[in-house]
């Protein structure tokens, strides 16, 4: 295959076979496993790529990722980084130019799972979702209280219930009274005022439920990487190109 008037060999993915059968009877198979990393993308050097050409056939697609890079002599470790998620892993191929002195020695594809950590912005908006409910629910405790306290001042009975109970003098009648008249009247008031707040404080949660689903905690999206392992014979800048699959292309992949 050509890409910017270069031609390209195709390189298929291989392990090395032969590498591992002369060295794994001189290692245990728990010292090879201990000395596997977790992620070859952290010590990998990220490689600039762009797409070259596209080949869209049945769903898929048949990408092709072309980069240079300069490289020391010597063994590297190259990371095709932020690629789809639907890449399919039998189809990572690395291309090397025909007359490239570059030995690929090791291929490997990896997802990564990226997270996307909350901003100020949207703790600012937990913060305010969390103290907007927790004024409703002390504005309702407290509306709830006085309702209570009305029905029992409000439940004081002034008259008696039978003719033989002694009557109760006309100034002692009349200051209790006007206690439970200003009484009730003040908490009247107060309701009123908590029944204000109550719409104020539903308001707030209102506006801070709507901010809050703006923002997410915490996001989880899975791209995937290629690494390649290539050892190269001389100080220089080397052409490269990644070639891969993807599955469900109806559109143009990126």
């Amino acid at each position: 295959m050509s890409v910017g008037g270069k031609q390209y060999k195709r390189i298929p993915f291989r392990f090395p076979i032969l590498l591992y059968l002369i060295v794994l009877p001189l290692l245990g198979f728990g010292s090879l496993q201990s000395e596997q990393p977790n992620s070859a993308t952290d010590d990998a050097k990220s490689v600039e790529s762009t797409i070259g050409t596209v080949h869209v056939f049945d769903g898929q697609a048949l990408l092709l990722r072309s980069a240079q890079v300069d490289l020391k002599k010597g063994r590297h470790r190259l990371a095709f980084t932020d690629l789809p998620q639907k890449l399919l892993d039998p189809t990572a191929r690395l291309r090397l130019p025909s007359n490239s002195q570059l030995r690929l020695l090791d291929l490997r594809v990896e997802t990564v799972v990226e997270k996307q950590y909350r901003t100020d912005d949207a703790r600012k908006a937990e913060e305010e979702l969390k103290a907007a409910e927790q004024e409703l629910r002390e504005v309702t405790a407290l509306y709830l209280a006085q309702v209570e306290q009305r029905k029992s001042v409000s439940g004081i009975d002034l008259k008696g219930e039978k003719e033989d109970r002694p009557i109760i003098a006309f100034e002692r009648w009349k200051s209790i009274f006007g206690f439970v008249d200003s009484s009730l009247t003040e908490i009247n008031a107060r309701i009123n005022n908590l029944l204000g707040r109550i719409d104020q404080a539903r308001r707030r949660l209102e506006i801070a439920l709507t901010v809050a689903e703006r923002f997410k905690s915490q996001q989880e999206t899975e791209r995937k990487s290629v690494i390649v392992e290539v050892e190269a014979p001389a100080d220089g800048r080397y052409d490269l190109a990644l070639e891969y699959g993807v599955a469900d292309a109806g559109w143009y992949p990126h």
